[in-house]
């Protein structure tokens, strides 16, 4: 996999979707691209997650996967301005670091956001938006991040949490993610 923009047409896919367009099903263009944003404690489940929706063929950016050599920082915001779909994996520990300004995952929410990806945050263990330490750390754009649609996924469950992963949340079509 390259670690930069594919070629118009790679990566997407026509699948029947049911807009309830007086009874008809149409075929619209899914997106299958996906970047996958984590602290290193979080790599396990990172990897996880990377494995299974490349065995479904997403096409999917994994920094511990994706990065050759080159500059790092170049590999990453290109990366994910190329994918239609943000994943951030949040345990209670993700976002202690995002209230500084440099901090790589604040950096990569932040672009998923500007570039207007479909961004699903992924909830571990006991993740709770509510927690002091969460609201704490959710300063200037990283705010609007609770408010977004999310998932929790559970190793007791994990086998039914990727499958609602990839057939819920990655599964929207290209017009409806707002892509720049």
């Amino acid at each position: 996999m390259s670690p930069y923009p594919l070629p118009a047409g790679e990566g997407q896919t026509d699948t029947p979707i049911n807009h309830h367009n007086h009874g008809e099903v149409m075929t619209t263009r899914i997106e299958k691209t996906v970047f996958i944003s984590y602290r290193r404690t979080n790599f396990p489940w990172a990897y996880c997650i990377y494995q299974d929706l490349t065995h479904h063929g997403f096409d999917v950016f994994f920094d511990y996967q994706s990065i050759d050599s080159g500059i790092f920082e170049k590999a990453i915001l290109e990366n994910i301005k190329a994918r239609a779909h943000f994943i951030v994996i949040l345990a209670p520990s993700a976002l202690e670091r995002c209230n500084e300004p440099n901090d790589w995952l604040r950096r990569e929410i932040e672009t998923a956001m500007d570039e207007g990806r479909n961004i699903i945050p992924i909830m571990l263990e006991s993740f709770d938006f509510g927690s002091p330490l969460v609201k704490t750390s959710l300063t200037g754009k990283l705010a609007s991040l609770s408010g977004l649609n999310g998932m929790s996924l559970i190793a007791e469950y994990m086998e039914a949490g990727l499958e609602k992963l990839r057939n819920r949340y990655l599964n929207v079509a290209l017009e409806e993610i707002h892509l720049h």
